[in-house]
């Protein structure tokens, strides 16, 4: 008669490769979510831009647009220098904060890209 089951020692066998396995690729996994959501933040910039270029063809102004966004990793922001310049920022919050390379993302109404973190804003907005 055959015994059908695992032994002990393949279970702890089992056991310690999942969880090398997971050790390995647990902080890969957590980068790459990162990464996945500042391109998502990138794209929602790049669409209020938009959005103020429509409401500066309507009113010949950037003053009193509206770019309240609610996103669950990123705050964005509007600084309005003068009645034609703008500045859209996204400020990570929660576990984006870990984004120490790119960190704030900056889009200002001639389209220039721009980072506060330690990496380059190309890279950052890529």
């Amino acid at each position: 008669m055959k015994n059908f089951g695992f032994t002990l020692i393949e279970l702890l066998l089992a056991i310690t490769l999942i969880s090398i396995l997971s050790f390995i690729v647990y902080p890969s996994y957590n980068k790459h979510l990162i990464r996945v959501r500042r391109i998502q933040i990138a794209t929602v910039l790049l669409d209020l831009a938009g959005k103020m270029e429509r409401y500066h063809a309507m009113k010949n102004t950037y003053d009193g647009a509206d770019v309240k966004i609610s996103s669950k990793y990123y705050e964005i922001k509007m600084e309005s220098k003068e009645s034609d310049q703008y500045i859209l920022k996204a400020i990570p919050i929660g576990a984006q904060k870990k984004d120490k390379a790119c960190a704030s993302l900056t889009l200002d109404q001639d389209g220039r890209r721009g980072s506060d973190g330690d990496g380059s804003s190309i890279e950052c907005w890529l």
